[in-house]
């Protein structure tokens, strides 16, 4: 795969650069409460930033309607940057123009514009005037054919950033590269999503371990009693439906009020039960397998977390420290939980992709490596980036 990158890019100082950020990050009461994404974006910030680089800085947040003042108000402890609420227009047109070299301006919500999800080229053009490059930054956007994900790039040389450049990296040693044995534990929920993704893992991957609606939704289909657990209704493929080396909970954590639980083998579920955890059984099987292990895949928490019930995903995070293995982790709600409890540290690679990591693995590839490889193809450009190239 190749893909050009701002490492190998000479930047001229008061080369104006368009970024494409990742600061969608969860926001309460006006807050920024998690600072995992703003971390992850920082690096090619101040790369370029001491350059001399009059930086741009676009990004969405999930939120349309929500404003990026407070993820501004966050960024400004760490790097001066300054903001003003309009995407297009004479207000940012004029801001943009008059950024001198090292200075950072960050635009509004990209999806406060509705042309962003349509991918509209007019939208496209304004965003790319007075920008010499456009840097690619946002792995967790990856996914998304919008104006400022794919559609920029129709008008600008588009360059990889610091980060988006180290997720590719690492996506490839989970999958082209994998080293086996390999182990994936995968849970939470979202069943459209995820159950593909395991009909891609059996093939390469030793061993899975599922849990989390994701395994509600296997058990009910193989014919086990699950009480009040949460299912989704999906078609499960013959691939997963038959594979031996997807390993389900035989002991679950069960509570009739979500106050008190108890811990019982799968065959003893009542009908008033709801699963909230794994039991102690497959974390036993699990240490084997991770002590064997040269990767193990963590996507999504084990316990059902927005009910508080945290204790075996965080067990588990651990056993998965300890190992010696390649560890890649990813999914937003299992970084967030273990972010509050300082955990990410210790794991070799903490993806900030959500729905884009479940893309790549489940297909191989994603929108904005699409149009990355449909500018490379372009002779005239492919000449112009030969010497700046990084092959990954």
């Amino acid at each position: 795969m190749l893909l050009p990158t701002i490492q190998q890019k000479h930047i001229p100082s008061g080369t104006q650069v368009l970024i494409r950020t990742a600061l969608n990050v969860p926001i309460e009461n006006g807050e920024v409460i998690s600072m995992f994404r703003l971390y992850s974006a920082l690096p090619t910030i101040k790369f370029l930033k001491e350059k001399g680089a009059r930086i741009t800085l676009i990004s969405h947040l999930s939120d349309e309607t929500a404003s990026l003042a407070p993820v501004h108000q966050m960024l400004n402890k760490f790097i001066p940057v300054s903001f003003i609420p309009h995407l297009t227009g004479e207000a940012p047109f004029a801001a943009r123009q008059q950024l001198q070299p090292g200075e950072v301006l960050l635009l509004e919500n990209t999806r406060h514009d509705k042309r962003e999800k349509q991918n509209d080229s007019l939208f496209a053009e304004e965003l790319a005037a007075n920008a010499d490059m456009f840097v690619f930054d946002d792995f967790t956007a990856a996914h998304r054919e919008h104006t400022s994900t794919t559609g920029v790039m129709e008008y600008l040389p588009p360059y990889a950033g610091i980060r988006f450049y180290e997720e590719v990296t690492a996506l490839l040693r989970i999958t082209e590269r994998l080293e086996r044995p390999a182990v994936a534990v995968l849970g939470g929920a979202k069943c459209e999503t995820k159950i593909p993704l395991i009909a891609e893992l059996v093939e390469t991957y030793d061993t899975i371990f599922v849990s989390g609606v994701i395994a509600n939704t296997l058990l009910k289909h193989r014919g086990h009693n699950i009480g009040n657990s949460r299912v989704e209704d999906v078609e499960i493929p013959k691939e997963v439906a038959e594979a031996n080396n997807i390993i389900l909970p035989q002991e679950v954590v069960v509570t009739k009020d979500f106050m008190k639980t108890r811990m019982v083998p799968l065959e003893k579920v009542e009908e008033d039960d709801t699963i909230v955890d794994v039991g102690d059984q497959v974390l036993k099987i699990m240490q084997y397998h991770f002590e064997k292990a040269k990767t193990i895949v963590m996507n999504g928490p084990t316990s059902w977390y927005e009910k508080g019930f945290t204790k075996q995903t965080v067990l588990i995070t651990e056993m998965v420290r300890q190992s010696n293995a390649y560890s890649f982790l990813g999914g937003g709600d299992i970084v967030g939980l273990l972010e509050q409890r300082d955990m990410l540290k210790g794991l070799m690679f903490v993806s900030t992709g959500g729905g884009s990591l479940l893309e790549y693995l489940a297909s191989g590839t994603l929108p904005v490596l699409r149009a990355f490889e449909k500018k490379i193809q372009d002779r005239q450009m492919l000449g112009e980036m030969v010497q700046e190239t990084n092959h990954i």
